[in-house]
């Protein structure tokens, strides 16, 4: 990570010491700042998509956002694909019950109290927020450089293109699992009352806001009374 010419100072990355210089440190800070992560976790992953560049025919940041992006991803839909399965009504009752175990694992339920599953639920809520807040910021940024007539980058206005897409199917991603939660009897009538209470607050009607719709249909057939 250094090169011939270049100061270079150490920096300890799980407990392994590399000498790194100035352009590696200050891209880690950028590759932070866009990604809202500390410095060394930062480092930790620029240092990761080193090798992976080449690959992807890609800068290293632009690469290390891919990664971090993917990773998330990946990980939403195993979360997502782990639920479903948990709450298939479809499916083999042996397999459901498998998968239910794994999920109760997840949601840290036990002797049968829901109360860590609901929290769990309102944190992928909270999740789903904080993309909006990441999509909006990323707009404003967009907008800002079109302003000062910065967008000739390819690299940068791709980058801000793949962040959009990735953060949209992860947010959908948040959705389903919630609506699926809902599904499997993890969640309450509260949880119910906290959903429609962010409904209410959201202000601007975005395509990312569909992704509400499967968990507060689940919502209405769980809680919902037929009632007036």
């Amino acid at each position: 990570m250094t090169k011939a010419g270049r100061r270079s100072c150490p920096v300890l990355i799980e407990d392994v010491e590399y000498q790194v210089n100035e352009e590696f440190k200050q891209d880690t800070i950028q590759l932070a700042d866009l990604l809202d992560l500390d410095e060394i976790e930062s480092a930790k992953l620029y240092l990761g998509a080193l090798e992976d560049a080449q690959e992807l025919d890609r800068g290293p940041i632009t690469t290390s956002v891919i990664r971090f992006h993917e990773k998330r991803q990946f990980l939403l839909e195993c979360l997502r694909l782990t639920i479903k399965a948990a709450t298939n009504l479809d499916d083999d009752v042996g397999s459901r019950e498998i998968f239910a175990e794994v999920v109760k694992q997840i949601l840290q339920i036990k002797d049968g109290r829901h109360d860590t599953a609901s929290a769990y639920w309102r944190k992928c809520i909270s999740a789903m927020g904080d993309i909006e807040k990441w999509l909006q910021q990323l707009a404003e940024l967009a907008q800002k450089l079109s302003i000062l007539g910065q967008t000739n980058s390819v690299d940068f206005v791709e980058l801000l293109s793949y962040q959009r897409s990735s953060l949209v199917q992860q947010h959908e991603s948040l959705g389903a699992v919630a609506s699926y939660l809902i599904k499997g009897g993890y969640t309450s009538a509260d949880d119910f009352r906290f959903l429609c209470t962010k409904l209410k607050l959201l202000d601007k009607h975005d395509i990312v806001l569909v992704h509400y719709i499967p968990a507060l249909t689940c919502s209405i057939t769980q809680f919902g009374s037929s009632e007036g």
